[in-house]
Parts: C-alpha cells; sequence; structure tokens
C-alpha cells in the first residue's frame, strides 16, 4: 500500500479520535485507547508507523451510553456516524465510528476484500465473575456463544477459507473456518439471533462492579482480561498531537498483549492493512 494512502487513513482515523475525545469529554464517557493504539503512544508517541487505525476501550456503561447520545452528539459532523447492530444492523458485535466521506476497498490477513469507510473501532470493556468458578463457567460460556456468533456473521463478514491467507489461527480455528466455507452455517446460524445472545451474557457483570475485566468481544479475547486496577481512572499520553486517556498499568497491560512491546517486529511483521481509497465523484 502506498505511504501517502497510509498518511490519509492515520489524519483520518485521528480526526475521529479527536472527536471522539471532544464527545466524551462533553459528556463525561470513561474511554482507554486499546490495542495497537495504546502500545503506539507509549512506543511512537502517535501511530505505529505501518498501522492506520485507531482502538478504542469503554467500560459497557458508557460504551452504551455513546450510543444513546451519538445522534445528538454528532449533529456538527454530518460525515461522521456510529455504527453498529443496534443503529444500523451492522453484524459486529463491536461499535465503529465511522467516516462516511472516505470509501475504501479494504482487506486484511482474514477478511476478504469488500468496500468500507474508514473508521476507529470502539469495544466494550466488560466485567468477569470474582468467584473462580462462576468466572470458568462465565467464561465458558461466552467461548460457546462466540463460536456461534463467528458462524452466523462468516458468509456475511467475508473470512478468507484456509486456502488463502489466514494469519497466525489456531488449529481449532482453522477447523472452523473449514466448516463454515464448506457448508451453510448461516442457514442454522442466523446472526440476528446470535448477537443479542452474546450481548446478553457479556454485559452481565460490570467493569465497576468487578475485579477483572476485558474486551471479550474483541479479537484478543481471553487475554483481555486484566484487573481492572490496571486500566485505573486512566492516565493522559501523548497520540500524535493530542493527548488521550489510556490505562494507568500501561507496562503490565501491554506485556500482557504483546510481550516485549518495545522491541520492533522485523519488516517481515511490519505489515500494514490492504486498502485503495475510492474517488466517489469518478
Amino acid at each position: 500500500m502506498a505511504s501517502d494512502e497510509i498518511k490519509i487513513a492515520q489524519q483520518t482515523s485521528l480526526e475521529l479520535l479527536k472527536v471522539f475525545v471532544e464527545i466524551c469529554n462533553k459528556y463525561n464517557l470513561r474511554y482507554y485507547i486499546g490495542g495497537g493504539t495504546m502500545l503506539g503512544a507509549i512506543r511512537h508517541k502517535g501511530f505505529i508507523p505501518w498501522d492506520d487505525d485507531v482502538d478504542i476501550d469503554m467500560p459497557r456503561e458508557d460504551y452504551e451510553k455513546l450510543i444513546e447520545i451519538s445522534d445528538e452528539a454528532l449533529k456538527d459532523y454530518p460525515n461522521y456516524e456510529i455504527k453498529n447492530y443496534h443503529k444500523n444492523n451492522v453484524i459486529s458485535i463491536i461499535t465503529s465510528l465511522v467516516d462516511n466521506s472516505k470509501k475504501i476497498i479494504y482487506a486484511r490477513g482474514t477478511i476478504a476484500e469488500r468496500a468500507y469507510y474508514l473508521w476507529i473501532d470502539i469495544a466494550p470493556v466488560d466485567g468477569i465473575p470474582d468467584n473462580p468458578f462462576l468466572r470458568k463457567i462465565h467464561l465458558l460460556k461466552l467461548s460457546v456463544l462466540k463460536i456461534c456468533y463467528n458462524f452466523s456473521i462468516f458468509k456475511y463478514g467475508g473470512i478468507l477459507p484456509n486456502s488463502m491467507k489466514t494469519g497466525k489461527r489456531s488449529f481449532i480455528k482453522k477447523i472452523g473456518v473449514f466448516l463454515a466455507t464448506h457448508l451453510p452455517v448461516e442457514k442454522v446460524f442466523k446472526y440476528k439471533v446470535w448477537i443479542p445472545k452474546f450481548e446478553k451474557e457479556l454485559k452481565k457483570y460490570s467493569f465497576y462492579d468487578c475485579k477483572m475485566a476485558g474486551t471479550l468481544a474483541s479479537h484478543h479475547g481471553r487475554k483481555s482480561i486484566f484487573p481492572t486496577e490496571w486500566y485505573g481512572k486512566g492516565t493522559k499520553y501523548q497520540f500524535e498531537d493530542i493527548e488521550v486517556i489510556g490505562v494507568d498499568n500501561y507496562d503490565a497491560w501491554l506485556t500482557q498483549l504483546y510481550g516485549d512491546y518495545m522491541k520492533l517486529p522485523d519488516e517481515a511483521h511490519q505489515v500494514s492493512h490492504y486498502f485503495e481509497l475510492i474517488d466517489e465523484e469518478k
């Protein structure tokens, strides 16, 4: 992908992030930069050079409040829109803040080429039971529901079969992709059934009431389960030309997700998302 396209994507994501932060400040919503955005803030004071997107984590209560007030909050930004299952029937368990003026053809390791608009991802952070037995039961239920959810969106989401580029998939996941590729799973697993079921289980335990929490709806899965004290009330970090809120204990948080996070990956793993900007006026 041409470097100028990465710059356009980064600038668009940054503009979306600035509006998002403005909304959170105005409506007193808690958020934390997440994933590669938290890593970028610590290691690069901004975007990872070959990355182009922004990840946000929000406690479930704040996340749902954002969705509730989004139309009012975005009234001065006609090109911006909150998109998720409940507002737009988007087949995603998380929410995106989208710039509808930046259309792209997008593909990544597990996603086939499709038309999208540039966006930032906003994932809910849900609590995990403090009781070890209840925690095991809850996580088991979530694992089963996530499998059913993934089957339900497989054909709609354009996930690539195993014969094509798949990234780092486990053997079990490869079996799942093989089955979903060769069987009409979407006729048995309806996303309009499984998204609400998955969400209902995710929402059982509040971030604010539990000692552990995670973005279990995200691709990080159980790896994202952290002590809530690591999140804390949030600390300001430099990200490009703005300050944003991230987790208090960033070192433990990033180490759990990425290991030796200050070490740059070799060039073979410095992989950008592939996309092509579309000029709709043409």
